[in-house]
C-alpha cells in the first residue's frame, strides 16, 4: 500500500474535533487515512492510502488532506513536511 504522509500546522483543527485523541482514523470513499495529534493543540500528522496503481507526484495533496479532514477549501493550514511511502514488511 502506497502512503502520503504530510506534516502540518493547524491552528484551528483542534476546536472542530469532537472527541480529540491522539489518533483519528478517517474512513470515506473519496479519501481514507489516520490523524495523528502531534502536540496535542495544533501539529498534525495524517497518512493518507493511495491504491497502488495511483501516482503519488501527480496526486492534489492539499485536496485529500482536506478529504480526510472533513473541512472546506477556505480552512487554513500549513504543510511542514510531506514524505511518500510504500510499506512493506520482510517475511
Amino acid at each position: 500500500m502506497q502512503t502520503q504522509s504530510s506534516y502540518i500546522q493547524a491552528p484551528h483543527l483542534l476546536g472542530m474535533i469532537p472527541r480529540p485523541s491522539w489518533l483519528s482514523v478517517s474512513l470515506n470513499p473519496r479519501c481514507s487515512g489516520y490523524l495523528f495529534a502531534i502536540d496535542g493543540r495544533e501539529r498534525w500528522l495524517i497518512h493518507s492510502w493511495r491504491a497502488p496503481d495511483e501516482n503519488l507526484a501527480t496526486l492534489d495533496r492539499d485536496r485529500w488532506i482536506r478529504e480526510i479532514l472533513g473541512v472546506e477549501s477556505s480552512f487554513e493550514f500549513e504543510i511542514l513536511g510531506q514524505e511518500d511511502w510504500t510499506g512493506r514488511r520482510i517475511h
